[in-house]
């Protein structure tokens, strides 16, 4: 369980390199559509589930961005294979996923109570 402050993690995650950066980000932002799918009892046993549960929730809370800001978590994950992204990029991206775990939160569709995924907090 993520629990860290996000400065923090920040630090770790770029000091493993940018590699290892952009999984992290991209395993939060997972992991949160993961949540919301659980609680919400939609199937998401793969990546495919994953962009059509940000879809649906994108749709169900009118609000467009959220399909952009999980394409940006996408690229991190990508990224663990190409190893193309700049540290400022990872940086930049690491924000959209940030951006993205609280819009989702915030949501009209049910989410957790639990707090694992905010390490933005501080």
């Amino acid at each position: 369980m993520i629990l860290k402050k996000y400065k923090d993690l920040k630090e770790k995650y770029i000091k493993d390199g940018n590699v290892q950066a952009s999984e992290k980000f991209w395993g939060a932002a997972a992991e949160a559509v993961k949540e919301i799918a659980e609680k919400n009892k939609w199937k998401h046993n793969g990546h495919a589930e994953l962009f059509k549960i940000i879809n649906k929730l994108s749709k169900k809370s009118n609000d467009e961005e959220l399909n952009a800001l999980f394409l940006v978590a996408n690229s991190l994950h990508t990224n663990l294979y190409e190893n193309w992204l700049t540290e400022e990029q990872v940086l930049e991206g690491s924000k959209k996923v940030k951006k993205l775990i609280e819009k989702s939160k915030n949501s009209n569709v049910k989410t957790a109570e639990n707090q694992r995924y905010n390490f933005w907090e501080g």
